[in-house]
């Protein structure tokens, strides 16, 4: 079963930026699927990978990731 990491790209502000950070996280064999939007600078990443390896591959394309902060409807879901 694939895991979903979500996380913010404050760096990220254009579908330029969007185009290296997918090609960072679909260049492993660990990614099934990557969906990110721009406007609120999150990416969603499922497959194998772990937060870390995620981070790292996008760090590896120039971009600074950062955890989610969760909101009051993920803390009580």
């Amino acid at each position: 079963m694939a895991d979903q990491i979500i996380f913010k790209v404050n760096d990220m502000t254009c579908e330029g930026c969007a185009s290296k950070i997918r090609a960072a996280l679909e260049g492993s064999d660990l990614t099934q699927t990557v969906d990110i939007n721009v406007a609120d600078k999150e990416v969603r990443v499922s497959g194998t990978l772990s937060e870390n390896e995620a981070f790292d591959l996008v760090k590896t394309a120039g971009y600074t990731p950062s955890p989610k902060k969760k909101g009051w409807l993920d803390k009580i879901l």
